[in-house]
């Protein structure tokens, strides 16, 4: 089976889809700053003969799979298929796969990043600083950007059954 993957992918996973699949083509949309559109992914598949797509962003339209309706599946690096005529593929017989949660690490991380910012008035403290104002009021200032602390039990040092 021949792969035409046009998602960003690491050359350890290439190599993973290529000892269980076979051939990898491998033509990601970075380089371009844009997803192929429609044109552009038949004329890819065409190019390849790839027999399945493995895409990111890309328009797999229904033109797109009904000009290749053999495929073994388009897997899709997101967790909604949002650029894929899911439609046009179940009625053709081609699974769609999706990678759901895949950036849920980068989600909870953001979310702990925020929360500390808000409690300890970082944007605030920055805008203090960038206005050189370190001598007029600086008592002040500390008053109101002193920090919250976050609650220990949050991290685990605080035993809750004490």
């Amino acid at each position: 089976m021949k792969i035409l993957i046009t998602a960003p992918y690491n050359d350890p996973a290439q190599g993973v889809l290529r000892e269980h699949f076979g051939e990898i083509v491998y033509r990601p949309w970075k380089p371009h700053g844009r997803a192929y559109n429609e044109g552009e992914l038949i004329g890819l598949l065409k190019e390849t003969q790839a027999d399945a797509l493995i895409t990111e962003h890309d328009e797999v339209t229904a033109l797109v799979i009904d000009t290749f309706p053999d495929l073994a599946f388009i897997g899709v690096c997101r967790g909604t298929p949002s650029n894929v005529s899911v439609a046009t593929a179940k009625a053709r017989g081609i699974p769609v796969f999706t990678t759901p949660a895949r950036n849920a690490q980068a989600v909870a991380e953001m979310f702990v990043a925020n929360v500390i910012n808000l409690m300890r008035n970082t944007l605030a403290g920055i805008d203090w600083l960038q206005s050189e104002k370190w001598e007029k009021g600086a008592h002040t200032s500390y008053l109101q950007l002193r920090e919250m602390n976050l609650p220990a039990r949050w991290w685990g040092w605080w035993d809750s059954e004490r």
